[in-house]
């Protein structure tokens, strides 16, 4: 096969990160966005996203030696008081324009890389981990059964803890199958919940009820 095919980039990149992730992370990475540059859709391209996704996560931990985050301890926690403060329509709306800003990618290991949330604490500058923070907050409080696509579940209960423990929405008494997403008419539907998510339309909102979760591993880069 030629050297640019994306099935030899991708298995490199394989090869690279089994032999030695950390001294080969840059090189490995390197491979895997070529690669999908290449096959930008279809199986292999949701291999070659899911691989990143790991990756990331492999790296934002292996920053802290495996400790708990205390950075997203912290964004998780000011993501909690937002949504906590605002009522269901607004954590939904708020969730939603998360969610669309992240389907672009969310480089969550590289602190220069920010990101503009109009809905967020009146509109604030954030750094890509708080976004993600910000977006899987929203999903454990409404979309609880969802793949928010990072594992922040230990930061997650730290700050839950610090305000004030379980946190409800109006949304908890309803059936997981009603607990539609609303995204504004200026959200495109191709950038909601999810790269699989079933689109509907019904008023002025686009309820976007996912069949696969959240998890586009798209949504967090290595970097």
């Amino acid at each position: 096969m030629a050297p640019e095919d994306p099935i030899n980039l991708f298995t490199n990149a394989l090869g690279l990160l089994a032999r030695d992730g950390e001294s080969h992370a840059a090189e490995a990475d390197g491979l895997l966005r070529r690669a999908l540059q290449l096959a930008p859709v279809g199986e292999l391209a949701e291999k070659i996203k899911a691989q990143q996704r790991q990756h990331a996560a492999r790296v934002m931990r292996a920053n802290v030696k495996g400790e708990p985050r205390r950075d997203a301890v912290t964004y998780l926690r000011s993501a909690l008081e937002a949504y906590q403060a605002l009522d269901l329509n607004g954590q939904k709306q708020l969730l939603a324009e998360v969610a669309a800003i992240a389907q672009k990618g969310l480089a969550i290991n590289d602190p220069q890389q920010t990101l503009h949330l109009r809905l967020y604490r009146g509109g604030r500058t954030v750094s890509a981990l708080q976004a993600a923070c910000i977006l899987y907050a929203g999903v454990q409080l409404l979309l609880p059964r969802e793949d928010a696509g990072i594992d922040l579940g230990r930061e997650y209960e730290m700050a839950r803890g610090m305000v004030g423990g379980a946190m409800r929405t109006r949304s908890d008494s309803m059936p997981q199958s009603r607990r539609a997403v609303e995204l504004p008419k200026t959200v495109p539907a191709s950038a909601g919940m999810g790269m699989r998510a079933r689109v509907t339309r019904g008023g002025n909102s686009l309820l976007i009820k996912s069949r696969r979760g959240l998890n586009s591993p798209s949504l967090y880069d290595p970097i």
